[in-house]
C-alpha cells in the first residue's frame, strides 16, 4: 500500500510462501477473534476509520470498540491488497507475488541486491534496489522435552491451522495445552466449544490480564524522560540497584502516571487475587465497570518504550528488571473482554483447568485413548492429545563472512544481531554504512519491547517507507525495484 501510494517503485516483488494475510490472519474459524478492537486495527494509518468503513461495506455490524473475527481482518487485508494492486496497474507499477522464501541477500553494490530464493525453479534469484523485511513470526516454539514426540499423531506443534487440529483430536478428549497466553486461549476456546476437556499448563500458571480495548497514543502522550530514567535503573551486567528498590520505583512511576490520566483509584484498576478463577472473575468485573483505565496508556506506553530502545546506541543496553518485564507483558498482551468471559465460563463448567508447572516427564504410546501420561511440578495427568501453544520463534538476521545478509528462519546459526537504525534501516558492520534494507514488524524483535500488533507494525512501515523515499531522492535518480519479504 505505502509503496504504491508513494509511487516509489517501478516493480514490487512480494516474496512469501504463504497467502496474503499470512498465518495470523489466515484463520477460518470465527471464534478466533482479533485481540485488538476495530479503532486501532486499520491498516491505513492516515484514516483510522478505514476498517470500520470496510466492515459496514461487507455487512458486518461493528463499532470502534468491537472485536471481530481474525478471518474478517484477513479478508480486509486481502481486499486492500486487491485494491492497491489495481491502483498499481493503473500507475504502471508491476506487482508480482512469488510463493517462495528468501534465504540470503547478497549486496552487489551500494543500492543493488541479489535475493536468493529457496526451492523456486522459475525465480532462483531476484535483483532489487530496495528491500523491506516484514517476515512475521517463524516456526512454532516447542519445548525441548517434547522434541522426541513431535511426530506423534496427537501432538500438535501449534493450534494453527485450527481446522486441522480440530479434525485430528479424537471426540470428547482430554487435551493438554502447553501455554496459558493468547495462543493457548485460542486453542482452549475452540477445543472447549467442541466438547473437549482442557488443561492449560505453563510455568507461570497465569492467564493474561483483561481489558476492554485500547486508546490511540495521541490521546495519552507519555513523557519519555522519566521513562528513560526508569529503564536505566536495571542493566543486564548487574550494575543496578537491588531489585526491591527498582520494583518500588517502577510502582511509584506506574501509580503517578495512572493518576495523571485517570480519576479511577489505582487500587480499583488491578486485582490482587492469586487464585486463577477468582482473579479472572475480578478482572472481568473491573473491565465491565470501565475501571481498567491502564488500558488507555498501553499504545502510548509501548510507543514510548520502543522509541527509547531505538534511540539507545547499544542495543538493549538497558531494560526492565526481568520479573517486572514479565508482569508488564501480562497487561500489554491482555485478553479481550469477550474471550476472557468465555474462558471463565469454561472454568466454571469444569471443562477447563489452569495449572502451574514445568513438564518433567512424558510417556506416550501409539494406542488410542489416553496415549499421553505427562508429569509436571506438583502434578500429573493422562491425556488424549497435547497442543503446544507457547508462541512462535522470531526470525534472526546476520551478516556472514562473505558480507551477505542471511535470513535464519530456524535460529540455528545466528551469530550476531543486525544493527537496526532509528529509521528501521540496517547498518552493514563491514562498511558501517546504511543499506537500502529496512525491517518492520516482528523482524525488529530484538530491538524493541514488542512488535506483533497491527497498531505497531503500520507506523513502522510508514517510517521505513519515508526513509526509502528520502533515500530515493538522495540517489542519482532512476527507477527502483522494491522487494517485500
Amino acid at each position: 500500500m505505502a509503496a504504491v501510494q508513494n509511487r516509489i517503485a517501478k516493480s514490487i516483488y512480494i516474496i512469501d510462501p504463504r497467502p496474503i494475510g499470512g498465518m495470523v490472519f489466515g484463520a477460518t474459524d470465527d471464534d478466533i477473534m482479533c485481540n485488538t478492537p476495530v479503532d486501532v486495527s486499520s491498516i491505513d494509518r492516515a484514516y483510522s476509520s478505514d476498517l470500520l468503513d470496510y466492515l459496514k461495506h461487507v455487512g458486518v455490524d461493528a463499532a470502534d470498540s468491537s472485536y471481530v473475527p481474525r478471518r474478517v481482518i484477513g479478508d480486509y487485508i486481502k481486499y486492500n491488497f486487491r485494491k492497491y494492486l489495481q491502483e498499481a496497474t493503473r500507475s504502471g507499477i508491476n506487482v508480482l507475488k512469488i510463493d517462495s522464501s528468501c534465504s540470503r541477500i547478497n549486496a552487489l553494490s551500494r543500492g543493488r541486491y541479489e535475493l536468493v530464493l529457496s526451492g523456486h525453479t522459475v525465480w532462483p534469484t531476484i535483483c532489487a534496489t530496495d528491500v523491506i523485511l516484514c517476515t512475521g513470526h517463524g516456526l512454532p516454539k516447542v519445548p525441548l522435552i517434547f522434541g522426541p514426540y513431535s511426530e506423534h499423531f496427537t501432538f500438535f506443534r501449534s493450534p494453527y491451522p485450527e481446522a486441522e487440529m480440530l479434525a485430528k483430536v479424537p471426540a470428547s478428549s482430554d487435551v493438554l495445552i502447553i501455554g496459558s497466553k493468547q495462543t493457548a486461549m485460542d486453542a482452549t476456546l475452540l477445543l472447549c466449544r467442541e466438547g473437549h476437556r482442557v488443561t492449560m499448563l505453563s510455568p507461570s500458571g497465569e492467564l493474561p490480564a483483561v481489558r476492554r480495548g485500547f486508546a490511540p497514543s495521541y490521546k495519552f502522550p507519555i513523557e519519555q524522560s522519566d521513562l528513560r530514567e526508569l529503564i536505566a535503573l536495571w542493566c543486564p551486567d548487574g550494575s543496578h540497584l537491588n531489585d526491591r528498590s527498582i520494583r518500588k520505583k517502577y510502582l511509584l512511576y506506574l501509580a503517578r502516571t495512572l493518576r495523571r490520566f485517570s480519576n479511577t483509584p489505582v487500587s480499583r484498576q488491578f486485582s490482587k487475587l492469586k487464585e486463577t478463577r477468582e482473579r479472572l472473575s475480578e478482572e472481568i468485573h473491573i473491565a465491565d465497570d470501565y475501571n481498567c483505565r491502564w488500558e488507555d496508556l498501553i499504545i502510548s506506553y509501548v510507543d514510548a518504550i520502543n522509541s527509547i530502545y531505538f534511540d539507545c546506541k547499544e542495543v538493549n543496553a538497558h531494560d526492565f528488571q526481568p520479573g517486572f518485564r514479565r508482569k508488564m507483558m501480562r497487561y500489554i498482551a491482555a485478553a479481550a473482554l469477550p474471550n476472557a468471559k468465555k474462558i471463565l465460563k469454561h472454568i466454571g463448567n469444569d471443562v477447563l483447568a489452569v495449572k502451574q508447572g514445568n513438564v518433567t516427564n512424558i510417556q506416550a504410546s501409539q494406542a488410542d485413548g489416553k496415549a499421553w501420561k505427562v508429569r509436571w511440578d506438583g502434578g500429573e495427568g493422562r491425556f488424549d492429545a497435547v497442543v503446544c501453544a507457547t508462541g512462535f520463534q522470531n526470525h534472526h538476521y546476520y551478516f556472514d563472512d562473505a558480507g551477505a545478509l542471511v535470513l535464519d528462519s530456524h535460529h540455528a546459526s545466528a551469530v550476531g544481531r543486525i544493527d537496526i537504525a532509528h529509521d528501521l534501516s540496517i547498518r552493514n558492520p563491514r562498511t558501517n554504512k546504511r543499506e537500502n534494507i529496512w525491517v518492520t514488524g516482528s523482524a525488529t524483535h530484538h530491538r524493541i519491547l514488542t512488535s506483533s500488533a497491527i497498531f505497531l507494525s503500520i507506523p513502522q512501515v510508514t517510517a521505513a517507507m519515508n526513509s526509502m523515499v528520502n533515500a530515493v531522492y538522495e540517489s542519482l535518480g532512476g527507477e527502483h525495484d522494491l522487494v517485500g519479504k
